[in-house]
């Protein structure tokens, strides 16, 4: 695996194993254990991890408001509006 493909894969689904695609996983965590690259990239996803959980449980969960979902529907491509209203 390539260090990009690596950063991606923790971009996309941060630093916990389980949450990486299966069909790359065992690459990638060769990746981890084997590279100072990965490692140090790895300690970075998992402060941002923590980070995120901690702002998602500090915030209250609310629903958008109407005019919010009308401003993203207004905006989004016809096609990507057909599926979120379908």
């Amino acid at each position: 695996m390539k260090i990009e493909r690596f950063q991606a894969i923790l971009d996309a689904y941060g630093a916990n194993p389980d949450q990486w695609p299966a069909e790359e996983r065992n690459a990638a965590q060769h990746l981890a254990e084997t590279s100072s690259t990965a490692q140090a990239m790895m300690t970075d996803a998992a402060a941002l991890d923590q980070f995120l959980d901690a702002a998602r449980s500090a915030i209250p969960q609310a629903e958008p408001s109407p005019e919010l979902l009308a401003d993203i529907l207004a905006a989004a491509t016809p096609a990507a509006r057909h599926r979120w209203t379908a």
